[in-house]
């Protein structure tokens, strides 16, 4: 009698949001750091599937209806949104 393991390996599809609140220089230098270090990272791990860095850029974070990109984020996992890469 032969037994045959099988393991699959399930990769978490992983996504980052990153924001700065204003536009000037010091912020937006923040925000490309932000979202070169979150590409990096997801897609250096080998258990993750990169499937987007979300971000807003020059927009506060005390309210979420002004921040586009979080609210899409949140509705693509909702609604079980397929990867397509973005940045």
């Amino acid at each position: 009698m032969k037994i045959i393991i099988l393991l699959l390996q399930i990769k978490k599809r992983v996504c980052a949001y990153g924001r700065v609140s204003t536009d000037d220089e010091e912020q937006l230098t923040s925000y490309n750091s932000q979202i070169k270090y979150y590409t990096e990272k997801i897609k250096s791990n080998l258990d993750w599937e990169f499937v987007e860095i979300y971000a807003d850029e020059g927009i506060s974070g005390t309210q979420v209806k002004n921040r586009t990109e979080f609210r899409r984020m949140i509705d693509d996992a909702m609604n079980g949104k397929k990867g397509s890469h973005k940045h």
